[in-house]
């Protein structure tokens, strides 16, 4: 695995990083709720072809891509890799696991080189205490994102 590098933000002059606000999980959010998360949010970059969470290891984070591309493979029934989605800036990732505290599903590697938000799920559920609104949706999201897997995974074999 290729490590992270921190990106230093400096001292905040927006409300919210541009792609927080061009996301639609987050637009259930009011201004104060962006700033919050957007306060915690910790930006990392990665390389062309590093893995940026893995499949069966604990989730403690989810991820908003802000520049760049991912792949998103998971294992099949064979313990054999495929790819299932690709990412682009503005959505999620990460969030069933760190919802849950169960087991990744799935392996994200970045496709080109890529910074995302990375959210630690403990100070989001605090944000999130206030706006369950957005826990539902972020709720919803994983559970679509876990049956598509299932379907894409039978479809498949």
């Amino acid at each position: 695995m290729i490590a992270a590098h921190l990106v230093p933000i400096g001292p905040r002059i927006r409300l919210c990083s541009p792609r927080m606000a061009e996301s639609h999980l987050f637009d259930l959010l009011d201004v104060e709720g962006r700033a919050r998360l957007d306060e915690i949010a910790e930006v990392r970059s990665y390389p062309q072809g590093a893995t940026v969470i893995e499949e069966g290891e604990v989730g403690d984070a989810f991820y908003l891509l802000l520049d760049g591309e991912v792949d998103v493979e998971a294992s099949d029934f064979t313990e054999t890799p495929r790819e299932v989605a690709q990412l682009t800036p503005g959505q999620v990732f990460g969030e069933i696991a760190a919802l849950t505290g169960e087991p990744r599903t799935a392996t994200v590697v970045a496709r080109t080189d890529l910074r995302v938000h990375r959210f630690a799920s403990d100070e989001v559920f605090k944000v999130l205490d206030d706006y369950p609104d957005v826990l539902d949706a972020l709720k919803r999201l994983g559970i679509a994102r876990s049956e598509a897997l299932v379907a894409r995974m039978q479809e498949d074999d």
